[in-house]
């Protein structure tokens, strides 16, 4: 029987500084979340770039260490690839022969042609959404997105619509804590630096469509906001 998958969506976050955080404590929380679901049986699902000290090296190599433990030896990081969005077709072969055995590619069917690089995320993120058990979410940019809303605020979405499992992790501010918000949880005031730049209390525009969409699930409950710590037991 294959695993269960579960996608990670990460990104960096505006509000590290604010909150007395670094980015050495986003890639904690991120191995940590990531170990924890390697212990319980699940795959991990991560359509990142492949950025020099990136998060899919981190992944890959959380992997490999945790393949020593004879409960996780069949454990795999899918990576799914989009020539033109994440990788080319010749990085991502080279990126996984040089992790073989802890990195499987998953060419993702391909897109219409004469698509944008925003347009191509989408369609590797609807992949990911569909052929996965849910998403655990932390980080992410508010500002400065290709597209016509941050990242990680899109993968939660095409989750949601999917009917997934999606499990927020707002301690680090950015895209997560927006998204949260948008979703009506109740959030410290200081998690959410970024959206207070707003006079008028008003959520930007690819948040409020969000939380418009969000309202009109047929099954809200499915959209479950956990604080960090979470996922324990």
């Amino acid at each position: 029987m294959p695993r269960p998958r579960m996608q990670l969506s990460i990104s960096e976050s505006p509000d590290l500084a604010p909150l007395g955080l670094t980015e050495a404590h986003v890639r904690a929380a991120l191995l940590d979340i990531a170990r924890l679901l390697l212990r319980r049986g699940y795959d991990l699902v991560y359509g990142g770039d492949l950025r020099r000290y990136g998060y899919t090296e981190d992944l890959a190599a959380l992997v490999r260490r945790q393949q020593e433990f004879p409960q996780d030896k069949e454990a795999r990081l899918i990576w799914p690839v989009v020539p033109g969005a994440n990788a080319s077709a010749d990085e991502a072969q080279h990126f996984v022969m040089a992790w073989y055995g802890e990195v499987t590619l998953e060419p993702v069917p391909p897109p219409a042609s004469g698509l944008d690089k925003a347009a191509l995320l989408t369609h590797l993120r609807q992949h990911m959404a569909e052929t996965t058990a849910g998403l655990v979410a932390i980080g992410g940019q508010t500002s400065g997105f290709s597209g016509p809303r941050p990242g990680v605020v899109e993968e939660i979405s095409l989750q949601a619509a999917a009917k997934r499992a999606v499990y927020l992790i707002p301690s680090f501010g950015g895209a997560t804590a927006a998204a949260a918000a948008a979703l009506g949880v109740n959030l410290p005031e200081y998690l959410t630096p970024s959206l207070r730049l707003d006079p008028m209390g008003t959520l930007p525009a690819h948040l409020q469509s969000f939380a418009e969409q969000a309202a009109q699930t047929p099954e809200p409950a499915g959209l479950v906001a956990l604080l960090a710590g979470a996922l324990k037991g």
